[in-house]
Order: structure tokens, then sequence, then C-alpha cells
């Protein structure tokens, strides 16, 4: 109600914490400890009208474990915990349903790790992959210390990979950037304190850089998303209000690919930019 006053008949009663909530049309999926909720037995997830009371529908993800963190796109949910099995299948701390039924998503595993500290506890989608924070040391098949990109296709780690020295509690990808909180104090080379933010599609920051003996700049390019869709490159000599100028012309395809800033040499500064073309 405008009045802050309570809708009475809505009342999914779930007698134990909600960790998660995502608004998917007319139900909202709600992540927890519980396992009963809207008058069914709905073990740590659920999904509930969100008109009369609050009753669970047919989604049921028959998950074994505590949910902290919920997620979706294209007609899949994406969960996020401390489980080992969900949707009828095998899914350590991370797993992809299906958002009407609540199976698993065939093949696709991230497989978090063993570890019982292991968990995920935060989630967001972008267009191109899914953010993943916890606690974890490996997550789709490569080494990755409590933050991931994982491809939504595939399950697989991309190649962003800024180890952070604590556990991720918050992860939020708006427009272009990516907002990233929790225990930390660094993050990838740099020490930033329990808040960081990268650009959505990652920068060459995230990348390799040296100087080459002639004094360019030799930049290695990722597309941390993992799409190969191709990033372009810019520089500019300062950090204030500016233009950016194009480096190439053409996008930067593929994973690790070097390029050589020819008007790098002698300048006192340097920053660039990798974006989506």
């Amino acid at each position: 109600a405008g009045n802050g006053a309570l809708d009475v008949p809505w009342n999914p009663d779930p007698r134990a914490l909600v960790r998660a909530l995502l608004k998917l049309e007319t139900t909202l999926v709600v992540g927890g400890d519980f396992t009963t909720i809207g008058g069914s037995n709905r073990t740590f997830v659920a999904a509930l009208s969100v008109e009369g009371t609050g009753r669970a529908t047919a989604f049921n993800a028959r998950t074994d474990a505590v949910v902290r963190s919920l997620a979706a796109a294209d007609g899949v949910l994406y969960l996020g915990g401390d489980f080992n099995n969900s949707g009828g299948q095998g899914r350590r701390r991370l797993a992809s349903v299906d958002a009407s039924t609540g199976d698993a998503v065939p093949s696709w595993n991230p497989d978090i790790g063993v570890r019982g500290q292991f968990r995920v506890r935060a989630l967001s989608r972008s267009a191109r992959s899914l953010y993943t924070g916890g606690q974890f040391t490996s997550a789709g098949g490569e080494f990755r210390t409590n933050v991931a990109s994982i491809n939504p296709q595939t399950g697989v780690a991309t190649r962003w990979n800024p180890p952070s020295s604590g556990a991720v509690n918050v992860v939020l990808h708006h427009g272009n950037v990516l907002l990233v909180g929790g225990e930390f104090l660094d993050m990838g080379s740099r020490r930033v304190p329990h808040l960081a933010a990268f650009a959505a599609v990652p920068s060459i920051p995230l990348g390799r850089m040296r100087i080459q003996p002639n004094g360019n700049v030799v930049l290695t390019v990722f597309d941390g998303d993992g799409s190969g869709s191709g990033l372009s490159l810019r520089a500019r000599n300062t950090l204030n209000a500016g233009a950016w100028n194009t480096l190439v012309t053409t996008p930067i395809t593929g994973d690790g690919q070097e390029f050589e800033d020819a008007s790098s040499a002698g300048l006192p500064s340097r920053y660039y930019q990798a974006i989506a073309p």
C-alpha cells in the first residue's frame, strides 16, 4: 500500500531466513534457508505468486542447501549458495535452472569447488557474462579467487580474472560498469578496500602491459566476457574530461591479442580504454 501498510493477505510464511529476492514478471523468486514456503515444500528456493496469499508456483529446483543469490535472463534462473545439488543434478554452489520448472540446464556446470567454506554469495548477469562473487578458489574450470566471470551459455570461466584478497559479498552490473563489494582489501593488482569498479567490457588494466626498448607501450587486450565479439582500443594522455583517440579502426577480436601503441613513446602518462564496438 502507498502508506506503508502491509498487504495483509500476502503471507508466504517461509519459517526460516530469506537471503535473496528476484522479481520475474508475475512471480517473486525467493532464496534462503527455508524448506517450506507459500504452502508447499520448497527447499531453499521457490517462486511465489505476487498476488493473493503468495502461494508457491509449480517451480521446484530441489536444491539441497542454502541459496544466497539469484539472477535471471532468457528464461534461465541462476542460483548461488552453499548447495551441492540443484534442479535434479549435481551442481556445486552455482546452478542454472529452467525459470518455469526448476530443472537444471543440461551440461551447464561451473563447479565452484568442494571445500566446506566455499560458497557463492553474489550474482549479476550482463548480456554476455554471469558475474559471480563469494568465497572460492576455482570456478568454471579455472583458478579464480572469490570473483569470476562465467560464460552464461557454456558455464566456463572467461579470461576476466582480477583476484580478490577477501570474500566478495555483492556484484552489480549496470550499463558499462561492474561494481564489486566485499571483505577484500586488494582486487587484482590494485589497493581498493571493500569496493571496486570495473569496465563491464573489461579494459586494459585487467590485461598485460609492457614497455618496448623504443619506449612504445605494448598491451594485451582481453575479451573478458569470452564472446569473441571484439573490443575497440582507445587512448588519451589525461584523465580529465576530453575525447578518446581511437588507436585501431577495426575491433580487436579474440582473447589476449597484443597491440603496440606507436604514439606512446616519451609521454609522461597514457590512459587506455577497451570498449565494445
